[in-house]
C-alpha cells in the first residue's frame, strides 16, 4: 500500500483501490495537498499505517475498484468502474 506522507499526520484522506500483484494490496491513500508525484509516496505495510490511523480500518475492507474519501466530518464510499 502506498500513502503521502500527510494521511499519517491525520489529514483528510481520498482513498482508491487498484488490481495489483498479490502481494500488494492496491491501495493508494493520499491527502488534499497531494501534487501528483507518485515519488513522494510511501511504501508501506498495512499495520503501519493502521497504527497512526486507525479510523481508516472500515474503508481498507472494501474490494478493488471502490474509493472512499473521509476527513473529521464527511465520509464518503463510491464504485469507479474506472478503476478496473
Amino acid at each position: 500500500m502506498v500513502a503521502s506522507r500527510e494521511v499519517y499526520e491525520g489529514s483528510e484522506v481520498n482513498g482508491v483501490r487498484y488490481k495489483s500483484p498479490d502481494h500488494m494490496t492496491g491501495w493508494y491513500l493520499t491527502s488534499n495537498s497531494y501534487n501528483g508525484d507518485i515519488n513522494s509516496l510511501l511504501v508501506d505495510h498495512l499495520y503501519h499505517i493502521l497504527k497512526e490511523r486507525p479510523d481508516l480500518a472500515k474503508f481498507l475492507a472494501l474490494p478493488v475498484g471502490w474509493r472512499f474519501y473521509a476527513d473529521t466530518h464527511n465520509k464518503e464510499v463510491w464504485f469507479d468502474k474506472d478503476t478496473l
